[in-house]
Protein backbone atom coordinates (compact mmCIF):
# COMPACT_ATOMS: atom_id res chain seq x y z
CA UNK A 1 0.00 0.00 0.00
CA UNK A 2 2.98 2.48 0.27
CA UNK A 3 2.29 3.40 3.73
CA UNK A 4 4.86 3.04 6.48
CA UNK A 5 4.10 3.85 10.75
CA UNK A 6 6.43 4.89 13.20
CA UNK A 7 5.55 5.24 16.70
CA UNK A 8 6.19 8.58 18.37
CA UNK A 9 4.94 8.05 21.90
CA UNK A 10 3.23 6.10 24.31
CA UNK A 11 1.41 7.05 27.65
CA UNK A 12 -0.99 5.81 29.57
CA UNK A 13 -4.48 6.01 27.80
CA UNK A 14 -2.68 7.55 24.50
CA UNK A 15 -0.56 6.69 21.83
CA UNK A 16 0.55 8.74 18.81
CA UNK A 17 2.15 7.75 15.24
CA UNK A 18 3.41 8.98 12.31
CA UNK A 19 1.96 7.99 9.25
CA UNK A 20 3.50 8.39 5.64
CA UNK A 21 1.26 7.31 2.48
CA UNK A 22 2.47 7.09 -1.06
CA UNK A 23 0.05 9.06 -3.37
CA UNK A 24 -3.19 7.28 -4.60
CA UNK A 25 -3.73 4.30 -2.12
CA UNK A 26 -6.33 3.82 0.82
CA UNK A 27 -6.25 2.15 3.69
CA UNK A 28 -9.17 -0.05 4.54
CA UNK A 29 -12.41 1.15 5.90
CA UNK A 30 -12.07 0.55 9.92
CA UNK A 31 -13.90 1.70 13.12
CA UNK A 32 -11.68 1.96 16.86
CA UNK A 33 -13.75 0.01 18.95
CA UNK A 34 -11.08 1.13 21.84
CA UNK A 35 -9.95 4.88 20.92
CA UNK A 36 -10.62 8.15 19.67
CA UNK A 37 -8.63 9.43 17.33
CA UNK A 38 -7.26 12.75 16.06
CA UNK A 39 -5.62 13.04 12.52
CA UNK A 40 -3.13 16.37 12.23
CA UNK A 41 -1.77 16.76 7.72
CA UNK A 42 1.80 17.69 8.20
CA UNK A 43 2.82 17.46 4.24
CA UNK A 44 0.29 16.42 1.12
CA UNK A 45 -3.28 16.23 0.82
CA UNK A 46 -5.69 13.83 2.34
CA UNK A 47 -9.06 12.33 1.76
CA UNK A 48 -10.35 11.58 4.91
CA UNK A 49 -13.58 9.45 5.40
CA UNK A 50 -14.76 10.23 8.55
CA UNK A 51 -18.63 8.61 9.18
CA UNK A 52 -20.87 9.70 6.68
CA UNK A 53 -18.64 12.83 5.58
CA UNK A 54 -15.88 12.70 3.06
CA UNK A 55 -12.95 15.63 3.97
CA UNK A 56 -10.05 16.99 2.17
CA UNK A 57 -7.67 18.42 4.25
CA UNK A 58 -3.89 19.87 3.67
CA UNK A 59 -1.33 21.15 5.24
CA UNK A 60 -2.05 21.84 9.15
CA UNK A 61 -5.48 20.62 9.19
CA UNK A 62 -6.79 18.05 11.31
CA UNK A 63 -9.82 15.87 12.16
CA UNK A 64 -11.12 14.48 15.61
CA UNK A 65 -12.68 10.65 14.61
CA UNK A 66 -15.24 9.33 17.69
CA UNK A 67 -14.54 5.94 18.97
CA UNK A 68 -16.55 3.66 16.72
CA UNK A 69 -16.77 5.68 14.00
CA UNK A 70 -16.11 4.26 10.83
CA UNK A 71 -13.07 5.75 8.61
CA UNK A 72 -10.88 5.65 5.95
CA UNK A 73 -7.58 7.39 4.66
CA UNK A 74 -6.47 8.11 1.17
CA UNK A 75 -4.03 10.36 -0.77
CA UNK A 76 -5.47 11.29 -3.65
CA UNK A 77 -2.47 14.22 -4.25
CA UNK A 78 1.00 13.31 -6.19
CA UNK A 79 3.27 13.71 -3.32
CA UNK A 80 3.73 11.63 -0.26
CA UNK A 81 0.91 12.07 2.82
CA UNK A 82 2.15 12.45 6.39
CA UNK A 83 0.00 12.40 9.25
CA UNK A 84 0.06 12.76 12.64
CA UNK A 85 -2.22 10.39 14.54
CA UNK A 86 -2.87 10.24 18.54
CA UNK A 87 -5.23 7.77 19.88
CA UNK A 88 -6.99 8.12 23.58
CA UNK A 89 -8.56 5.06 25.14
CA UNK A 90 -8.56 2.45 27.03
CA UNK A 91 -6.75 -0.08 24.89
CA UNK A 92 -4.30 1.21 21.91
CA UNK A 93 -3.14 -1.91 20.44
CA UNK A 94 -3.59 -2.61 16.67
CA UNK A 95 -6.02 -5.34 17.66
CA UNK A 96 -8.60 -2.33 18.40
CA UNK A 97 -9.57 -2.14 15.00
CA UNK A 98 -12.03 -4.09 13.08
CA UNK A 99 -11.85 -3.51 9.36
CA UNK A 100 -14.89 -3.44 6.95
Amino acid sequence: MGAGTTALTRVVDSRSNAFRLSPKPASACRNTITASEHWIVVTGTAEITNGDKVLTLTENQSTYIPLGEVHRLANPGSIPLEIIEVQSGSYLGEDGHRAF
